[in-house]
């Protein structure tokens, strides 16, 4: 893939994915940050509410021009205006999980009518990319509509192996591995202190594990911890609040508990991380925010369950600090040090990634 020249590159991105999860908004806003810093870039919004708009934190960056009402027939038109210019133009689907459960019918109409979509903004020399995304395993007709859509892609890549290995497994190829998007915080330097008070818990309630098995190993943890810290019931998505409200009242009588609730702003949550000593949790982002923020991170999974946080920490020599709490004698010891250095280095290659693709930084 030759480089481009910066001057003659056009990016576009549609912003459409779980507006009540903070993870997403961080990774949306990397890929903006990431694109905005090469080339001309243009965001519909028009279909996410104000909040997750507000908490991607993307107005007034440089480059990067907002498109509200009728945005993603503004974001259309803008591209096929700059095709006929001469522009080279680039469109960046949303990045995060896919695959897992099987689509109701109308999800896979609009797929399917979203791919004819595609296909015209191909054929009219449109560079389509996906990045930043995992895959669980899918059904036959999510794999119909991934195989077409995977056709039409320019750049096609996946955020770990295990992804990488089922998607070729189903002739779905992937042109490489680049690193989580939210490794692109590493852009700064973490601050590790010693005086980290707080210990973090941060959970989903989706089946990935048992609700009892997640109280089991938060008790065991903050008993091994000790009395020493206050220990925070962490919200970064809406939709896990009741089941964390039921955890942190489950395991109130283990120590100092709070609640705290931040959904909506990603550098709030981080510094609520950073006065963290460890994270304990089965959300990805979760894990990775917080680590950038100098805590360290460990998955509490059930194993098999959750593939995309055990592929990234296999994939970055992290296997120790998976948890698997559906095993009974698991030892939930904490481990004393942690190598950020090792997340510089996936920020240098998702960087080198974007370079090739767009040009390198214009600062």
């Amino acid at each position: 893939m030759s480089e481009p020249s910066t001057s003659a590159v056009v990016a576009f991105l549609s912003i459409k994915t779980q507006f009540d999860n903070l993870g997403d908004a961080l990774i949306n806003r990397e890929l903006c940050r990431l694109v905005a810093d090469r080339a001309e870039t243009y965001v519909d919004f028009s279909r996410a509410p104000q909040a997750f708009r507000r908490s991607m934190q993307v107005e007034g960056y440089r480059n990067l021009s907002i498109l509200q009402r009728w945005g993603f027939v503004r974001l259309l038109l803008k591209m096929l205006s700059m095709r006929l210019s001469g522009r080279r133009c680039y469109f960046f689907l949303n990045p995060g999980g896919l695959g897992g459960k099987r689509k109701p019918l109308k999800s896979l109409a609009s797929a399917l009518a979203y791919n004819v979509v595609l296909g015209l903004l191909a054929a009219c020399g449109v560079r389509i990319c996906q990045t930043g995304i995992s895959y669980d395993a899918m059904g036959a007709p999510e794999r119909f509509v991934a195989s077409w859509r995977r056709r039409l892609l320019y750049s096609f890549t996946v955020r770990d192996h295990l992804s990488a290995a089922y998607l070729n497994s189903i002739g779905m190829s992937v042109d490489e591995i680049v690193p989580d998007l939210s490794f692109s915080l590493y852009r700064q330097d973490v601050s590790v202190t010693d005086t980290r008070p707080a210990i973090a818990f941060s959970f989903r309630f989706d089946g990935k594990s048992h609700d009892q098995q997640i109280e089991r190993a938060v008790r065991r943890v903050m008993k091994h911890q000790g009395p020493g810290y206050d220990y925070l019931f962490v919200i970064q998505v809406a939709r896990d609040k009741a089941g964390m409200i039921r955890l942190q009242k489950a395991c109130a009588g283990e120590g100092r508990t709070r609640l705290v609730f931040c959904c909506h702003d990603i550098d709030e949550l981080s510094q609520c991380y950073a006065g963290c000593a460890g994270i304990y949790s089965n959300r990805l982002h979760a894990l990775l925010l917080a680590a950038h923020a100098g805590t360290s991170p460990y998955g509490l999974v059930s194993r098999g369950r959750q593939p995309k946080i055990e592929s990234l920490f296999n994939d970055l020599g992290m296997a120790d600090r998976l948890y698997f709490i559906d095993e009974p004698h698991v030892d939930l010891s904490p481990i004393p040090s942690f190598d950020y250095h090792r997340f510089s280095i996936e920020n240098q290659i998702l960087q080198s990634y974007f370079n090739k693709l767009l040009g390198p930084r214009s600062c």
